[in-house]
């Protein structure tokens, strides 16, 4: 049985959790990949695990000018998401509650949680849909990808270089078909 197919069970989805590489909760040791749902800030709890941390060290801070969506919703935390790059949803439980049947944004919707003025808001697809999710009851397992999936480090740089994307979609190709067997890698057209 597949690792995520396996791993499913009750949850409304499972995959990796959290870009905790991101957030202040996990760099204090608060939060982590499978406990997203034990450590629940209010704003100022979060406003000042931000502040404690040297802007040196971390990257994005959603508090200095936060949105309405934040200050509202602080938990999930804002890096919180179920990566939407490799993950497997029980459509039965989370169709209901997704937009256009329920009132949780699309899974691929940008929300920005952040300052968009300095571009330090929510840079992925799964962030906003996730929240929602979590806060309408909805649970999802954390299942380590690692050992059996390589997300290319820096990968969404390819969405900007059509030659390193079409480099990135040969290699991929390559490992399908050594492990997998089929056809012949694509040759150029040129």
């Amino acid at each position: 049985m597949g690792l995520l197919l396996g791993a499913l069970g009750a949850y409304s989805g499972v995959g990796e959790i959290g870009q905790c590489w991101l957030c202040p909760a996990k760099y204090l040791g608060h939060c982590g990949p499978g406990r997203y749902r034990e450590y629940r800030p209010d704003f100022e709890t979060l406003r000042g695990l931000y502040d404690t941390l040297d802007p040196a060290i971390y990257r994005r801070r959603y508090t200095e000018e936060p949105t309405r969506e934040l200050l509202e919703h602080p938990w999930p935390l804002p890096e919180c998401r179920l990566n939407e790059y490799c993950c497997l949803l029980n459509m039965a439980k989370v169709r209901a509650d997704t937009c256009p049947n329920g009132p949780a944004r699309p899974i691929g919707a940008y929300v920005d949680v952040g300052n968009p003025e300095t571009g330090q808001g929510v840079l992925d697809i799964g962030v906003a849909w996730f929240g929602d999710m979590a806060r309408l009851g909805h649970s999802f397992g954390h299942v380590p990808l690692a050992p059996c999936l390589r997300h290319v480090v820096g990968g969404h740089k390819a969405l900007f270089a059509p030659e390193l994307y079409v480099e990135r979609e040969r290699q991929a190709l390559a490992v399908l078909n050594a492990r997998f067997g089929g056809r012949p890698a694509a040759k150029d057209n040129a």
